[in-house]
């Protein structure tokens, strides 16, 4: 395992990893919910129905859990971002 130093911290080389892969997660998370939003503004956009914009704690990944583990599934897996955030 190595270390790396960082503000009087040592952090070991697969923490860095695993924020790395977090912060993708989150980039992705929020890309595909942003889709998702986009897609049924798109479908209901002739309709009666009035589509309210989600706060921007609906983007956290505490508050999509089960779509953050399968994300990190698809990642840890190879599938491309592309169909990850499809995918989520």
């Amino acid at each position: 395992m190595s270390l790396v130093r960082r503000n009087e911290r040592t952090v070991s080389s697969e923490t860095l990893r695993a924020l790395g892969s977090l912060a993708t997660l989150g980039d992705e998370l929020s890309e595909a919910l942003s889709l998702y939003w986009s897609t049924a503004e798109n479908i209901l956009r002739d309709s009666d129905v009035e589509l309210h914009s989600p706060r921007p704690e609906y983007f956290a990944i505490e508050s999509n859990l089960f779509s953050a583990l399968f994300l990190y599934s698809y990642l840890q897996t190879g599938i491309v971002r592309s169909r990850r955030v499809f995918y989520a």
